[in-house]
């Protein structure tokens, strides 16, 4: 495969909680480090971290500018996995569990993972551009965000494949497919990241 879906390195699982935006958003984060830095060196975040900023309740739900707002502007934590703990020590999160707190030095950390540029797109010929360059598109439909990760054709017409945040036994694999009238409608209010911060602790 050509687009973002060939670098999703894993799907996200947002359980009971109404977090898919900031699942959706750390997505499009991971898939942007492995084009710039590789799959061996992509940092799994933690969706939580972001979305105990926007969210209000565990079940509220959150606006897709604001999870673009919070990776831009203070970073996601990374999730707690053993990879993760061995560079970060406790200063990782897991991936769902809105009452928890934040660890302590967080802010340090996840200013780490932060976009560095983020467009916001309000067409559909500027959301299929986007795709057409591996870059993913985080969109809200229907009261659920997900990630577009490629634009593929089917029967003539054009279907988009998005990575969601149901676990990986959901759908294909994971993965869905929207519809070209549903795609434009996500256009009117979709954000794509063209670039991230590169960590400090990333050699050359």
């Amino acid at each position: 495969a050509n687009g973002a879906d060939a670098l999703v390195s894993r799907i996200y699982d947002q359980k009971q909680e109404g977090s898919c935006v900031a699942n959706a958003t750390c997505q499009s984060h991971e898939i942007i480090q492995c084009l710039q830095f590789g799959r061996e060196r992509v940092t799994h975040l933690s969706a939580i971290s972001i979305y105990k900023a926007i969210g209000r309740s565990p079940s509220s739900g959150a606006m897709v500018s604001d999870g673009m707002k919070q990776l831009r502007d203070v970073g996601a934590v990374p999730v707690d996995d053993p990879a993760n703990r061995a560079r970060f020590g406790g200063v990782v999160m897991p991936n769902t569990g809105f009452r928890q707190d934040y660890p302590a030095g967080w802010k340090g950390v996840a200013k780490q993972f932060r976009i560095d540029e983020c467009d916001i797109i309000n067409t559909l010929a500027g959301m299929m551009t986007a795709l057409l360059r591996r870059q993913p598109v985080v969109v809200g439909r229907q009261g659920h965000s997900v990630c577009y990760c490629n634009v593929l054709k089917k029967s003539g017409g054009f279907i988009a494949k998005y990575a969601n945040s149901w676990a990986s036994n959901w759908g294909d694999k994971g993965f869905g497919y929207d519809s070209l009238s549903q795609m434009r409608m996500s256009a009117g209010w979709a954000f794509t990241p063209r670039s991230i911060v590169r960590p400090d602790w990333l050699n050359t």
